[in-house]
């Protein structure tokens, strides 16, 4: 595995509307294009590291970046981004949570600097729970919030925006201030070089978070609107799907990305009966993959050549076997692909989820419950952008 390999299955191109639930971890991922923007340039995965020989080095992350805009290929950065923080927390030796974290983000800062010089750009939200350690960091504006035991919702994450640091030094907010037209400018983004300074945050093991691009808390969706919809979802997939539809009844903006967890479970960290090695998995709105992590691929250097987009076009399925769910008693119909390619990408083991939900499953959904309560006017839309 190398950082070219995460980085090119993250890039392949996306549905306009998608809502995964990995249902190993009990989380769910959704993210929409929106009705104004011609591209997605969020991005946001669920992985989890596993190691055999050093389960202490075993993780889960939760990531989320939304591209710039306004500035270079926007989706690009944000890809760069978050799979060199990926791909850095597997190299994690010794040391706490909070410094991985910081490193991680550090590294996700230098390498887009490096490819763009400061003319490309994108926010970062994660968080990372190890064995016996747990941290989150934020540049940008992207948020992360705590879901309480009664289902009280508490940001944690400052805003890197002119109002945030008004907010952190003097309690000042947009509207105190009459700056409101510049005020939730980024005063600080993945890519903006040297003096970049990531946020670390500690955070509870026992709790279930949720990160959120700003074309969910930022366009028509007010703090007690967002408080309303967590206390009355009851899964984490019910909740990010309302989130992402509620987007774009207020207008869609904006791309709009939300990814939910619940608390850690120990299990998480033990490897998967079938490897004997170092693996990484990865889930994100549509799907998922499998990386083998070699001792010498950690020693890869950070995406030294631009690297080519791929589509499904590129994968060709060989194999098919299943695997059942820590989750479900009944295992999903799954499709795992080895695909052999050239010695500059090594070895890439696709595994594409079917989107259908399992007939039985702790989180199943009601019809009545269902998220697709568009308008016959989205329907539509949504119906000719598939």
């Amino acid at each position: 595995m190398s950082v070219e390999n995460i980085a090119k299955w993250i890039s392949r191109p996306l549905k306009p509307h998608s809502v995964s639930e990995v249902l190993e971890l009990g989380a769910s991922v959704g993210t929409t294009i929106g009705d104004v923007r011609k591209e997605n340039q969020d991005r946001a995965v669920v992985a989890r590291y596993t190691s055999v020989q050093h389960p202490e080095k075993s993780f889960v992350c939760y990531g989320l970046c939304d591209g710039m805009g306004g500035m270079t290929e926007g989706g690009r950065c944000a890809e760069i981004a978050l799979s060199t923080f990926l791909f850095r927390l597997t190299q994690v030796v010794t040391g706490s949570a909070e410094e991985a974290v910081r490193s991680a983000a550090i590294a996700a800062n230098t390498e887009v600097n490096r490819r763009y010089r400061e003319r490309g750009g994108t926010t970062l939200v994660a968080f990372v729970i190890f064995p016996e350690s747990a941290a989150a960091v934020s540049i940008g504006d992207s948020r992360i919030y705590e879901i309480g035991p009664q289902k009280e919702l508490t940001q944690i994450s400052s805003d890197d925006t002119i109002v945030g640091q008004l907010n952190r030094l003097v309690g000042m907010n947009s509207s105190d201030s009459g700056w409101d037209t510049f005020a939730g400018q980024l005063a600080q983004y993945v890519g903006l070089g040297e003096g970049i300074e990531p946020r670390v945050y500690p955070i509870n093991r026992d709790r279930a978070y949720l990160l959120t691009s700003d074309g969910i808390h930022g366009y028509g969706m007010s703090p007690e609107t967002l408080r309303q919809f967590v206390a009355s979802c009851g899964t984490t997939h019910l909740l990010v799907s309302r989130l992402i539809t509620l987007s774009r009844w207020c207008g869609g903006r904006d791309n709009a990305t939300a990814l939910c967890s619940v608390p850690i479970r120990p299990d998480w960290f033990i490897a998967p009966s079938w490897t004997t090695g170092e693996w990484i998995e990865i889930w994100d709105s549509v799907g998922k993959t499998e990386f083998p992590v070699s001792q010498q691929s950690l020693h890869s250097p950070i995406l030294k050549e631009p690297y080519e987009r791929i589509g499904y076009d590129n994968i060709k399925p060989m194999k098919s076997r299943k695997r059942p769910s820590l989750i479900s008693k009944k295992a999903p119909r799954t499709l795992r692909s080895d695909v052999h390619s050239s010695p500059e990408q090594g070895n890439l083991v696709i595994e594409i989820v079917d989107e259908k939900l399992p007939e039985t499953t702790s989180g199943e959904i009601k019809p009545s419950d269902s998220p697709e309560m568009q308008p016959e006017s989205l329907k539509g839309e949504q119906d000719r952008r598939d």
